[in-house]
């Protein structure tokens, strides 16, 4: 053929087209991958070590766009980083803008569902050096019928073991430093409305390096519109230990927001007059963690049935005007229980 190309994550990997003369085996074309069709002629040498999941072949030179739509589908399909193209579905949707997500073009991984391309991917995460994150659906049959949608992230090539300071809550006790990376969000179609359906399961490797005083069993992932994570704008959602990683479950993930990961510095706020505590006939059911809005699902204070304290409120038991818990006042053991608490 007199016009060959090579291409590497969709980028030239040639000065010049070369022209390489067709092959003629007497035995009519014939496709080799791994070795060439003279294999013995050069020793044995003329094989590669090599690794493949895929390949395609095409019978005419693809335009740009065509080359543009092949790169993305492999690119989201195995996590690979493209280094100057946008991210399109089959039909030319984009899905990954990089001119918007400026900054943020590093480790881009995501799910993805495009029928006309066959590609169903349902957890991802990057295959470039330094990756952290893995992203699935909190439920898997959340592509069920969801064609021409995806919710890619990239980040943007943040330390993730020096720290800044960050906030989850306005009170002194709300004090946290987070990793100085921080992962942006493009979401494409509905693909999980946030407040609808389960969200996004967002877990990272046990053995990820962290900074100084970060505790795995006590962080949190941080998710905003705003790069800068102020109260008021963040969700904050807790981060458990699940097979060898840390997971954050139910994810609620918009077009344009950020991610990054934190570590309280104060952990527990529970307060017998703080809004959520669950009581019924004067017995304690649960004690909300103040530091994190209830929405946001950081654990409460659990209390077993047989061993539940009391919750005074009477006016002249009273702290001060306030309500507080009683422990053991008939001699059970009463006690609260935090599941998860490092």
């Amino acid at each position: 053929h007199t016009d060959v190309r090579a291409y590497l994550n969709n980028v030239s990997a040639m000065a010049a087209p070369l022209n390489v003369p067709q092959l003629d085996t007497g035995a009519g074309p014939q496709l080799f991958l791994g070795r060439s069709y003279d294999y013995n002629a050069y020793n044995g040498l003329g094989s590669n070590a090599m690794n493949v999941a895929e390949f395609m072949v095409y019978n005419q030179v693809l335009t740009p766009q065509e080359r543009q739509r092949v790169a993305a589908y492999l690119a989201i399909k195995y996590g690979i980083t493209l280094a100057q193209d946008d991210y399109v579905l089959a039909n030319g949707t984009v899905v990954w803008n990089r001119m918007i997500n400026a900054g943020y073009n590093n480790r881009i991984f995501g799910i993805a569902k495009d029928d006309d391309s066959d590609l169903s991917q349902a957890e991802s995460e990057s295959a470039e050096a330094g990756q952290v994150m893995r992203l699935a659906p909190s439920r898997s049959s959340d592509l069920t019928g969801r064609d021409r949608q995806a919710l890619l992230l990239g980040d943007d090539a943040g330390s993730m073991t020096n720290a800044v300071p960050a906030a989850l809550h306005a009170s002194a006790l709300g004090a946290a430093n987070r990793v100085q990376r921080r992962w942006r969000v493009q979401k494409t179609g509905l693909f999980q409305t946030r407040g609808v359906g389960a969200g996004f399961d967002l877990s990272f490797a046990d053995a990820t390096a962290l900074p100084a005083g970060f505790h795995r069993g006590s962080l949190v992932l941080l998710v905003s519109p705003d790069p800068a994570f102020p109260v008021g704008t963040t969700r904050v959602y807790p981060l458990y230990g699940n097979g060898g990683r840390q997971l954050a479950t139910g994810v609620a993930l918009d077009d344009g927001d950020y991610v990054t990961i934190a570590q309280p510095l104060a952990s527990l706020w529970a307060k017998a007059d703080g809004a959520g505590n669950a009581t019924t006939g004067g017995a304690v059911y649960s004690i909300n963690n103040e530091l994190y809005d209830a929405n946001d699902l950081v654990a409460r204070l659990l209390v077993p049935a047989s061993n539940r304290p009391q919750w005074v409120n009477n006016g002249g038991d009273a702290l001060n005007g306030h309500p507080f818990v009683a422990f053991n006042r008939s001699g059970a053991a009463h006690y609260l229980h935090v599941p998860t608490y490092h």
